[in-house]
């Protein structure tokens, strides 16, 4: 996936700066959760849809391109200014950085809020629209 995301912007992101696609980005992320927090509390009833064609909608779709833009824009940052002879190591670095912030830090962080303010589980998934509005909150606050 991250291949297509890599095509997708040379095709047509690359004359974006950075911050806008990272704009883009927390836009489409907050996109996601408002449809999860709507497939959580069965918005797709009042609207006539099956959960199914609803589900298109929610991040489970939108979260494959959300983490190409997360990646793919500040890599093309830092390629750009890192210098020549450690460039190897220096986008190394950083990719593992945004990787561990992306994929490690914020699945810890909703683990912490769950455990602090929730308690959902496998049996007890009442409250889970509430962490979806959590990740909506925290994409509107770094927007």
């Amino acid at each position: 996936m991250l291949s297509v995301g890599v095509l997708v912007y040379s095709t047509c992101l690359k004359g974006f700066e950075t911050r806008t696609l990272l704009a883009l980005t927390l836009c489409m992320q907050a996109i996601g959760s408002l449809f999860n927090i709507g497939l959580t509390l069965e918005w797709y009833k009042n609207m006539g849809l099956s959960p199914y064609a609803f589900c298109f909608m929610t991040s489970s779709t939108i979260f494959p391109l959300t983490m190409c833009l997360y990646i793919v824009a500040p890599s093309v940052l830092i390629a750009k200014i890192s210098p020549t002879h450690v460039e190897a190591t220096v986008f190394s670095f950083s990719i593992s950085v945004i990787n561990g912030c992306i994929f490690i830090l914020a699945r810890l962080m909703g683990v912490l809020i769950n455990s602090i303010f929730f308690d959902i589980t496998t049996e007890n998934l009442t409250d889970l629209y509430k962490l979806y509005i959590w990740e909506l909150c925290g994409a509107l606050i770094c927007l």
